[in-house]
């Protein structure tokens, strides 16, 4: 899904147009994936995943918690092992 997101954009209208983003893709997730390639005639790169071309990572200080307006957030550690 390709969201827009910006910094005069609020949270919650952001989170709001990608939940309706979501929401009508769901309406087309039966399609299959090579055929909506196919019909694109995007140029393959066979040295990367198809599905995954971007990641959000949040990289603050450690244990730091983003404020936002509105929203509680808590830290959770995460075993990587």
């Amino acid at each position: 899904l390709r969201t827009y997101p910006s910094a005069d954009k609020p949270f919650e209208a952001y989170v709001r147009e990608v939940k309706e983003l979501a929401l009508e893709a769901y309406a087309h997730q039966d399609y299959p994936f090579e055929e909506l390639v196919e019909k694109l005639n995007v140029r393959r790169d066979m040295s990367r995943n198809p599905l995954f071309d971007t990641m959000f990572a949040w990289q603050g200080e450690v244990g730091a918690v983003p404020e936002l307006a509105g929203l509680k957030a808590s830290a959770d550690e995460a075993d990587y092992r």
